[in-house]
């Protein structure tokens, strides 16, 4: 870079950036970010110590000086640069997953939903192909949120009538990744009820087994495994805990004594 002044964090002025060196971000108050929803937030944070960082460098003098990547951001984008410096108490970094040691460039949708994300220096050529993908991604999301709204409340109605099997097939069917984020949130709502039915049953059976009830307990054991079939932990502590029953059963047909501990562990939540 020989030749040029020394770099000082927020100087570029190729974009109409919206915050201040200061920020305006404050914990909990994700709603400062206004973005209509025909555009995308390009969130740049950096901070007023990052003189001598590259990615920070690469990010203004670079990224944010090429035609194509300013072009973009102005007409499809609302760019914030906010002074990252601001935010090492918040929940920001934590919600995006990111280092609060490097500066970061973030992609949004309308609703703050996370399309991109960089915090390693990078070509024009690669971020203005990125923003392009946010860009078709957003747009197929929004395009598909009437049909998928259709299936995620059909979805609600068959847990609600408790159709587990009829429900998990149906939300195997959708990907997250087409779904905008309410839709999203609103089919994790789902499966977090399906998992805590299927692991209430899975206590219950235990403490069937437990009490000596073992035809009961192989019977609900087995009913969990055809009904949450679909969720392999749930399915594999089934079937465990199923194994287990039958042989304690055979040990008190034939007069062993059995123990009445339970060794099984519970459930973990988790994406079936």
């Amino acid at each position: 870079m020989g030749g040029q002044r020394p770099y000082t964090p927020f100087e570029n002025d190729r974009l109409e950036w919206k915050g201040s060196v200061q920020g305006d971000y404050v914990s909990g108050r994700e709603s400062k970010f206004r973005v209509p929803k025909d555009k995308l937030g390009v969130v740049l944070l950096i901070g007023s110590a990052d003189s001598k960082n590259c990615c920070a460098v690469n990010y203004e003098r670079t990224l944010f000086r090429n035609e194509k990547v300013v072009k973009f951001a102005k007409k499809h984008a609302v760019s914030y640069r906010l002074d990252r410096g601001g935010y090492s108490g918040s929940q920001f970094y934590k919600k995006f997953s990111l280092s609060k040691k490097k500066p970061a460039l973030l992609v949004l949708d309308h609703h703050g939903d996370l399309l991109y994300k960089l915090q390693l220096c990078e070509n024009p050529k690669t971020v203005a192909k990125e923003f392009k993908s946010a860009q078709l991604l957003t747009r197929k999301r929004e395009a598909a949120a009437g049909k998928n709204a259709k299936k995620v409340r059909a979805i609600k109605k068959l847990v609600k009538e408790k159709k587990y099997p009829q429900a998990l097939t149906s939300m195997s069917r959708l990907k997250l990744r087409a779904l905008t984020l309410p839709l999203r949130k609103r089919l994790k709502a789902q499966q977090r009820v399906v998992f805590s039915v299927a692991k209430k049953k899975l206590r219950v059976a235990r403490k069937l087994v437990k009490k000596k009830q073992y035809d009961r307990a192989i019977s609900l054991y087995q009913g969990v495994a055809k009904q949450f079939g679909r969720l392999k932990s749930v399915k594999k502590k089934a079937r465990a805990g199923l194994e287990r029953a039958r042989k304690r059963k055979a040990k008190s047909l034939n007069g062993e004594k059995v123990s009445t501990r339970a060794s099984e562990t519970p459930v973990p939540a988790g994406a079936y």
